[in-house]
């Protein structure tokens, strides 16, 4: 994904959300830095495929809807660390 993307996707429908792999664990069907650039109504890009991108997806959506409604992190799972 280029910063390009972004910029083009946030003109065309006002808000976009990039989804990126921070790091991979043993098995997976991704490394880090893998990106998919998500707005309302497309997404490109993949981090991976299967539940795990269809969750992000989902999250992504989520939070591009609330976007100025509240500040309160999406549902999902605790960060790295047991923070939360």
């Amino acid at each position: 994904m280029r910063i390009a993307d972004l910029i083009e996707a946030v003109e065309r429908e006002g808000r976009a959300a990039v989804v990126m792999i921070a790091e991979a664990r043993g098995s997976a069907p991704r490394e880090a830095g893998a990106a998919m650039l998500v707005t309302a109504s497309e997404a490109t890009g993949s981090i991976g495929g299967g539940a795990v991108e269809h969750r992000a997806l989902a999250v992504a959506r989520e939070m591009l809807a609330r976007v100025g409604t509240d500040t309160a992190p999406p549902p999902g799972p605790p960060p790295p660390g047991g923070g939360g």
